[in-house]
């Protein structure tokens, strides 16, 4: 059996569907050993990481018309 998109096109397949639980059972972890990570006290790296990625996206998108204009002015030079 399988499943046919309108046009006819064969979507999914049962035997992919099984095969797909097959290949979750195989490489899923047992119960035990699904434990989570412990937390990590302390997260300033990260955080100041995150900061900085912040305000390096807020000043390229609030000072991005002049690049674009470079931009756009590259492209009209080649007629596209």
């Amino acid at each position: 059996a399988s499943i046919r998109a309108s046009n006819g096109e064969e979507l999914v397949t049962t035997s992919s569907i099984y095969f797909g639980r097959t290949v979750l059972r195989i490489y899923a972890r047992p119960e035990a050993a699904a434990t989570l990570a412990p937390v990590r006290e302390g997260r300033t790296s990260f955080l100041a990481a995150a900061g900085l990625l912040l305000a390096a996206n807020l000043a390229v998108g609030l000072h991005a018309q002049p690049l674009l204009d470079l931009l756009e002015r590259g492209v009209a030079l080649f007629g596209a």
